[in-house]
């Protein structure tokens, strides 16, 4: 449901750009939304956005709405006990603060949706001048204290403690030395432009701009081949890189001609821009009517050929020839090209256990005769990162999901009786054992897919457990 069907007093939503606020160029802020309501007057408030995901963070956020019994688009004061209850995060509170001080306004709306679209709680927070002035103050004693040498002067580099620290503890935030030195000269030179700044989409680094200027709209030609059904395509029985790379070639010939053509077609009038002449271009032919002309031009061209040939050979005049073709010598052949997954259209076998009975020739012979007299032996894997989980594989035998892997052959198997996630049907397999134990002398136990993988670790059927 949208925001302006539930709250009336809503007149206008508009999006909100980078600004910067003009007596202190070190506040800055992005937000959401800037909305005009009719408070007594047309006013604007600025609206935060957050959107909960995943099940869990909207049946908590739900549990929440409950639990305090937040009024629907409410108004509650900075100050109040309750702010906390409506917005249980700090930091999304302080983001509030933030755009109350940035953009100089009173009300700011918090406003927490579902990945559906959906409204689960929205409250209008009233924020007074005297702590936005407080607020402003921490932020002044931050600037003096980390950026003085940024905004006190016109700085020309950057101090030398800072780029040791972008080279160590900083490096992952701003890239190392060379990255921070980057953003910086960048940044200087947005601050030496008149206010208000281009829009961000329209900064766009150097190699890409020079990728943009060289590479001849080889983009747009192959969003133009690709997007028409009437592309040239070689039969599958004789696809290689070859004919791939020929008929890839004979596609940019037709768009060349395609575009000659909408060029010889133009009036000699001038149009007002490129964009115009390019849509009036589209709008006289298309693509789809150019390969049609095209297909209906080399047709009559070979059936005006082949009429001028059976002409010549019934007027029986030995001395006059018919005009002759160029012919191909030798024959034409459908030699495809070897590869390890040859191009069939289809999504290639990756099934590891019937590409060993098949013995791939792809799979060298060292790792199949490793596969068969593997003896493992088989570990548990974990995560190395303390609070990370390792997503299971799939087993070797069953496919089935599984952690245990084989230092031996370095597949996955199952080494339990069940397992939660599984794909297919397990057969239980039992083996007998010989003990030293008089007392129980033969014992039976199930072999899991490790076991019945390696018949090498164990020997004949029957052996002795020590």
């Amino acid at each position: 449901m949208k925001l302006s069907e539930e709250v009336p007093e809503i007149k206008a939503i508009f999006g909100a750009p980078l600004v910067e606020k003009i007596d202190q160029p070190w506040v800055k802020d992005s937000a959401d939304f800037i909305t005009v309501i009719d408070d007594y007057g047309l006013k604007i408030e600025i609206t935060e956005i957050k959107t909960r995901t995943s099940v869990q963070t909207a049946s908590r956020e739900y549990e929440r709405v409950n639990r305090v019994n937040a009024i629907r688009h409410g108004t509650i004061n900075a100050t109040s006990p309750i702010l906390r209850d409506c917005i249980a995060n700090r930091g999304e509170a302080l983001q509030l603060l933030h755009h109350s001080l940035t953009y100089n306004s009173d009300f700011v709306r918090h406003v927490v949706g579902s990945a559906h679209g959906q409204i689960i709680s929205s409250v209008r927070v009233r924020f007074s001048a005297s702590i936005r002035d407080e607020y402003a103050k921490c932020l002044e004693d931050l600037k003096n204290l980390i950026l003085p040498w940024a905004y006190d002067r016109l700085a020309d580099r950057v101090p030398e403690d800072l780029l040791q620290l972008a080279e160590t503890s900083l490096k992952d935030l701003v890239g190392g030395r060379y990255g921070l030195v980057q953003q910086f000269c960048m940044w200087r030179e947005l601050l030496s432009l008149p206010k208000p700044l281009p829009p961000l989409r329209r900064i766009i680094p150097a190699i890409h701009a020079e990728w943009n200027i060289k590479k001849t709209a080889s983009d747009t030609i192959t969003k133009l081949i690709d997007g028409s059904r009437n592309q040239i395509k070689p039969p599958s029985a004789y696809i290689n890189a070859n004919t791939l790379v020929s008929a890839r070639t004979i596609n940019y010939a037709l768009v060349t001609c395609h575009r000659l053509r909408q060029l010889f077609s133009s009036t000699p009038e001038k149009s007002e821009s490129l964009r115009d002449f390019r849509n009036a271009a589209n709008l006289r032919f298309t693509y789809k009517q150019t390969i049609k002309s095209a297909t209906q031009c080399f047709r009559s061209m070979i059936e005006e050929n082949v009429n001028r040939e059976s002409t010549a050979v019934n007027m029986g005049n030995k001395t006059e020839e018919p005009n002759r073709r160029v012919r191909i010598q030798g024959e034409l052949t459908s030699n495809r090209l070897l590869l390890p997954a040859p191009y069939t259209s289809k999504t290639p076998n990756r099934n590891l256990k019937q590409r060993y009975e098949s013995e791939d020739e792809s799979i060298p012979k060292e790792i199949i005769e490793r596969r068969k007299n593997c003896k493992g032996p088989a570990i548990f894997i974990v995560p190395q990162k303390e609070g990370e989980k390792k997503a299971p594989k799939k087993c070797f035998v069953c496919d089935a999901r599984t952690n245990w892997w084989c230092t031996g052959c370095h597949h996955y198997f199952c080494m339990n009786a069940k397992n939660a996630i599984k794909v297919g049907d397990r057969e239980p397999t039992f083996a007998y054992f010989n003990t030293l134990n008089p007392e129980e002398p033969i014992v039976c136990t199930q072999l899991f897919c490790w076991h019945q993988s390696h018949r090498a670790a164990f020997g004949d059927e029957r052996m002795p457990i020590p």
